[in-house]
């Protein structure tokens, strides 16, 4: 084999190899725009689903929760289902004031996103008079047929 052909080979091969590194690291660029455009998107709908919880929009509630969505609450013991919790809430203003801070968002893969933040809020009790619920929460977001839905919600009070 002369040098000339060695020479090509070698420029063959770190050109393969140069492609080898930057094709992946394109698609990880791409990747990684994709999950920050998907953050500022939970992030939207986070605020979204605070103002249906304060105002009881049981519409936009049904279309931000999962069929199969698992929400318990910070007590330990219950558990909503999407049923169950968009009832408890429809049609009626439920919370004085609701503020959600310290909001987390971490994706885990296209279409997988999860959402810590503290929930700090005034709730009008059935009597009328106000309570005080002050929690952190996580949410498991997942995106099915283009649209993000609620999974599961955990939560647990701040002492």
């Amino acid at each position: 084999m002369s040098n000339v052909s060695v020479r090509c080979d070698r420029r063959l091969l770190l050109a393969g190899l140069g492609a080898a590194v930057a094709m992946p690291l394109a698609s990880s660029v791409a990747f990684a725009a994709d999950m920050s455009k998907d953050e500022a998107t939970l992030t939207g709908i986070l605020e979204k689903m605070r103002v249906a919880i304060i105002n009881g929009d049981a519409k936009t509630l049904n279309a931000l929760l999962d069929d199969q969505v698992i929400y318990a609450h910070s007590d330990g013991h219950k558990v909503d289902t999407k049923k169950s919790f968009v009832d408890s809430l429809a049609g009626k203003v439920n919370y004085k004031t609701l503020v959600f801070s310290d909001v987390m968002v971490r994706m885990y893969g296209p279409g997988i996103g999860v959402i810590r933040h503290t929930w700090d809020g005034a709730d009008i009790m059935p009597d009328g008079s106000i309570g005080h619920s002050y929690i952190k929460v996580t949410q498991v977001w997942h995106k099915v047929g283009g649209k993000w839905k609620l999974f599961s919600r955990a939560s647990c009070p701040i002492k």
